[in-house]
C-alpha cells in the first residue's frame, strides 16, 4: 500500500517538477507593472489559495525526499518517471544502475519521517 502511495506521489511530484521553467531574456513588462491583473482576477478563493499552498509544500517536500537520495537512485526515479511519460528512449548498456523499485524502497523511510505515507 505504501509503494502505491508513494509511486503516485512520484508521479505527481514529476508533473509539478516539470512545469518550473526559467524566465529567460528580457521582461515582456515593466517592472511597475508586473503584478497588475484585471479587476475581477484579485478575487481568489481562500480554499483554492490554500490547496495550491498545500500541494506546493507538498511536492516540495516529495522534492527534498528525491534529492537526498544518492545519485544513482534519484536518476532511477527520474528515468522511470520519463519512461512512463513517454519522453525517454530506453538505452541498454551493460551497468544497469539501480532498479526503480529498490530507489523506492530507498525513499520510503524518508517520505515516512516527513509523515507522506
Amino acid at each position: 500500500m505504501k509503494i502505491e502511495q508513494a509511486d503516485a506521489l512520484l508521479e505527481e511530484w514529476y508533473d509539478w517538477s516539470q512545469q518550473w521553467r526559467p524566465h529567460l531574456g528580457m521582461p515582456s513588462a515593466a517592472p511597475y507593472c508586473r503584478e497588475v491583473r484585471p479587476c475581477g482576477e484579485y478575487e481568489e478563493d481562500d480554499e483554492e489559495q490554500s490547496e495550491w499552498a498545500f500541494n506546493r509544500t507538498l511536492m516540495e517536500t516529495v522534492d527534498y525526499c528525491v534529492n537526498s537520495l544518492p545519485p544513482d537512485y534519484s536518476r532511477a526515479i527520474g528515468l522511470e518517471m520519463r519512461k512512463r511519460r513517454g519522453a525517454a528512449r530506453e538505452w541498454k548498456s551493460g551497468c544497469t544502475g539501480v532498479s526503480y523499485k529498490r530507489a523506492v524502497m530507498a525513499l520510503l523511510p524518508k517520505m515516512a519521517e516527513r509523515y507522506l505515507v
